[in-house]
C-alpha cells in the first residue's frame, strides 16, 4: 500500500465521512458513473531525505482531497461538498495517527504527522447539472519501519 491508500483507509474509518460520502473516496480520478457526493485522493508529492547510511524511513508526502457533489437532500452542491470536505479536514489536520499497512506480513506501523495546508471551493455549475469542487492539501511527515512508503 502506498502512503496515499493509507490515509484514504484512515479518513474512511471515520464516522462523519462514512455518513457523508460512503467509501466513495477514488484514486486519482472519479469513476464515469458516480453516485454524489464523493472524492478523489491525490498523492501530489513524497520527498525522502537522502542519508549517507541506509534507507531513509522519513517521508513528507502532500495529499490532496477533491470533494465533488451535486445538489441532493434540500442542499446545494456547495453545501454538500463543503460538509464532506471539512470532515475530512477534521479526520486528518493535527492527527499523529499510526496507520497500519495490513497488505505486508507482518503489518508495518507507519507513523504519521498530519498539517492541513490549503483549502479552496470550486463551483463548476457547467459540469453535470452544477457540480462543486472542495479542494484541501495536507502535508502527511511519516516515519516506518522499513523506508518503504
Amino acid at each position: 500500500m502506498t502512503i496515499r491508500d493509507l490515509i484514504r483507509d484512515y479518513v474512511l474509518a471515520d464516522a462523519t465521512v462514512a455518513s457523508l460520502i460512503g467509501t466513495r473516496i477514488y484514486p486519482d480520478q472519479l469513476p464515469q458513473k458516480v453516485t454524489y457526493p464523493a472524492a478523489v485522493i491525490l498523492s501530489v508529492d513524497i520527498v525522502r531525505p537522502n542519508p549517507l547510511r541506509g534507507v531513509a524511513s522519513l517521508a513528507s508526502a502532500r495529499v490532496q482531497f477533491d470533494v465533488y457533489a451535486s445538489p441532493g437532500n434540500g442542499q446545494s452542491s456547495r453545501a454538500r461538498a463543503d460538509a464532506a470536505g471539512t470532515a475530512i479536514r477534521n479526520r486528518l489536520d493535527g492527527q499523529a495517527p499510526t496507520l497500519s499497512d495490513t497488505s505486508v506480513s507482518p503489518a508495518v506501523g507507519v507513523n504519521a504527522w498530519v498539517r492541513f495546508d490549503l483549502e479552496t471551493e470550486n463551483a463548476e455549475p457547467e459540469l453535470d447539472g452544477g457540480l462543486s469542487r472542495h479542494t484541501a492539501d495536507y502535508f502527511v511527515q511519516y516515519q516506518t519501519r522499513t523506508g518503504a512508503y
